[in-house]
């Protein structure tokens, strides 16, 4: 059962204006609440991705990022992403947040995602994945510049607000490499 049923409301500002039913919050023109995205990676540099379950109330059967949701009231959001990672995947990991993007995209249905997202990611050598099966029909490790091209060819496969925040992570790991080669001149 998801207990996850509540979104914060916030502000431009993210200043928490409220609590609302998390489908309530997503109906018509959407209202701005909090989320989050998670990216994992390997020590190959490879991305996991996960394909919604086909039953999810919008972008079922879609290809997304590891792991997003909504912190509930009175939650810490790292802790929150942390504790999704073991509900959906089976595993968890540290992480650590590195962007905060705002969008509002339409998801089918007379649903819209309007939200505050807080990025976050983490990386593992080795993991064992165990898939909640409501939650994830499929997963896959993947090479970050094979995925951006698929996006741009076959953008029906993932879910509206992957392509927004997949660059965001992308230009985040691209600094973090560059400064693993050199953490002087990031070169």
């Amino acid at each position: 059962m998801n207990h996850r049923n509540k979104v914060i409301l916030v502000s431009k500002n993210d200043e928490i204006i409220g609590v609302e039913d998390k489908l309530s919050a997503h109906r018509g023109n959407g209202k701005r609440h909090r989320a989050f995205s998670v990216f994992i990676t390997n020590d190959m540099g490879k991305l996991l991705i996960q394909k919604r379950a086909s039953g999810k109330y919008h972008a079922g059967s879609l290809w997304s990022n590891t792991v997003c949701s909504h912190p509930q009231p009175g939650e810490d959001i790292l802790v929150s992403a942390q504790d999704r990672l073991q509900e959906e995947l089976g595993f968890t990991t540290s992480v650590q947040n590195f962007s905060k993007i705002e969008y509002k995209e339409k998801v089918g249905d007379n649903l819209t995602e309007w939200e505050l997202d807080y990025l976050f990611w983490g990386e593992v050598s080795r993991v064992m994945l165990m898939p909640d099966p409501d939650e994830v029909e499929d997963v896959a490790w993947v090479d970050i510049d094979k995925l951006l091209k698929d996006i741009s060819d076959k953008p029906e496969n993932y879910t509206s607000w992957f392509p927004l925040i997949l660059p965001e992570f992308n230009n985040f790991i691209k600094l973090q490499r560059s400064l693993l080669r050199d953490p002087v001149l990031g070169l």
